[in-house]
């Protein structure tokens, strides 16, 4: 079988060059901080969750390794 000519073409192009209505406007840009924001609040929640999970579940050498110092 050949290779396909067009195969360098059509999978690395590289449209950004070519269509500059790409560009976000204001209004999706702040959308898309709210969605991060928010993300990065769940993130926080889940890790927190883990954490508190881990420390009910964790051998008793790791809670003393933990809490002296």
């Amino acid at each position: 079988m050949a290779p396909d000519p067009q195969f360098r073409r059509r999978v690395f192009r590289d449209d950004s060059r070519s269509s500059p209505e790409t560009k976000l406007g204001d209004e999706e840009l702040e959308q898309l901080r709210a969605r991060l924001a928010e993300t990065e609040r769940a993130m926080q929640r889940i890790v927190s969750q883990l954490g508190k999970r881990e420390a009910v579940h964790a051998p008793p050498y790791v809670l003393k390794c933990l809490y002296t110092s």
